[in-house]
């Protein structure tokens, strides 16, 4: 891991939900995809819900799962006992009941593991798609589950005001 990454890892061990203003190529969406490809191969019936900014890029990031998948040493794949039983272009499903797919609203679902990625640029584009994240997706991942938001930098909106909010608790004292 580079050193964006390391600090994106301890915040998420102290914490199961992480929003993060982020830089421009530091791997943080890599980052997340390898953490829940990694507890998909090692997990059971897991459900990964992918979200970004469009579905060209939300597909981007399903893709790169994938790759994930081909290049994993087939030793490794053989002692998870793991094989791909969903392959389409908005689902890539696992042999133990694992699923990673790609939606722009997880409501009416139930998700373990959430990583919406640019969400400052949803919000600007779209600001009722932001809305529907916040009063939908979000409320779709069980309690203690991991939940990662991350975004640039996009100005003041839906992602300024939660990341504004995050850092006001974490500065008072009430969030670890």
């Amino acid at each position: 891991m580079n050193r964006a990454q390391h600090v994106v890892y301890a915040a998420a061990r102290n914490h199961p939900r992480v929003i993060i203003l982020k830089s421009r190529q530091q791997g943080i969406s890599t980052f997340w995809l390898v953490s829940f490809f990694d507890d998909c191969m090692f997990g059971k019936t897991l459900s990964v819900g992918l979200m970004a900014q469009g579905t060209d890029e939300a597909t981007t990031l399903l893709e790169r799962v994938k790759i994930l998948w081909d290049n994993l040493d087939d030793g490794v794949k053989q002692f998870a006992g793991v094989r791909v039983v969903k392959d389409n272009t908005k689902e890539y499903g696992f042999s133990n009941g694992c699923t990673m797919f790609i939606r722009v609203s997880f409501r009416s679902t139930t998700l373990q593991r959430l990583h919406i990625s640019e969400f400052g640029k949803i919000a600007n584009a779209n600001p009722t798609r932001a809305k529907e994240t916040k009063t939908g997706t979000l409320q779709a991942l069980g309690k203690g589950n991991a939940g990662i938001i991350e975004s640039t930098a996009e100005g003041r909106n839906d992602f300024k005001l939660m990341w504004d909010s995050a850092v006001l608790a974490l500065h008072s004292g009430q969030m670890t």
